[in-house]
């Protein structure tokens, strides 16, 4: 969804606004997700103007089961997707691109990673090379988190204690200079930012029992 929509999660209490690609009709999303057991809002309910935002719509999970909200949203990507068709960030398995494992774990052990979350809001992550995670996020960093890395072949895995639902996630990563990438399973873009050493490390909060 990242690469697909713009998200504010500012408005209307527990429900934020999603702005999708420019030739999207979230009326036309209205009703092929309601075809499929989603339903949302389309901003004309909620603007009289001529020049509302035809790709805007609302989305709430108040009352919706936790198991179910992740099922909704996948579900309304593959919608939007199917109705956009995006060109999207792939990989090509045929002409690998990313880093060989051994060379990512060198060169990420002991890193600062700057990167947005899909609210659009900042957040670091020190990558230490003892294998732990520290990070922060926000622009007074106001949510932080610890987790744990280690490398699978050319991937590189990770898994937070509380962010991401505490699942493991396994990525195969692009670096070109600064700017570093990472790819899900699918061969999908998940997310991108810049990579930088990290100073200090002697400064990181005491080791945690987070072992794969």
């Amino acid at each position: 969804m990242p690469q697909l929509v713009a998200i504010d999660p500012r408005a209307n209490g527990s429900a934020i606004w999603v702005e999708g690609p420019p030739d999207l009709s979230a009326r036309q999303l209205a009703n092929e997700a309601a075809k499929r057991g989603v339903l949302i809002e389309p901003a004309d309910r909620f603007y009289s103007t001529s020049t509302r935002a035809e790709n805007c719509f609302r989305m709430g999970v108040t009352g919706i089961p936790h198991a179910r909200i992740r099922e909704g949203v996948t579900v309304l990507a593959e919608v939007v997707q199917s109705l956009t068709q995006p060109r999207l960030d792939r990989l090509d398995p045929a002409r690998p691109t990313w880093l060989p494992g051994g060379d990512l774990e060198a060169l990420i052990s002991g890193a600062k990673l700057l990167c947005r979350t899909a609210y659009g809001d900042p957040y670091e992550v020190d990558v230490l090379p003892d294998g732990r995670l520290i990070g922060k996020a926000g622009y007074a960093h106001e949510d932080c988190d610890v987790g744990a890395w280690w490398m699978e072949g050319d991937y590189w895995c990770r898994r937070w204690t509380e962010w991401s639902y505490g699942e493991t996630a396994r990525f195969l990563t692009v670096v070109e200079g600064d700017q570093i990438r990472w790819y899900r399973n699918d061969h999908l873009l998940f997310n991108r930012g810049i990579i930088k050493p990290l100073a200090g490390l002697s400064d990181a909060t005491e080791p945690l029992n987070l072992a794969p």
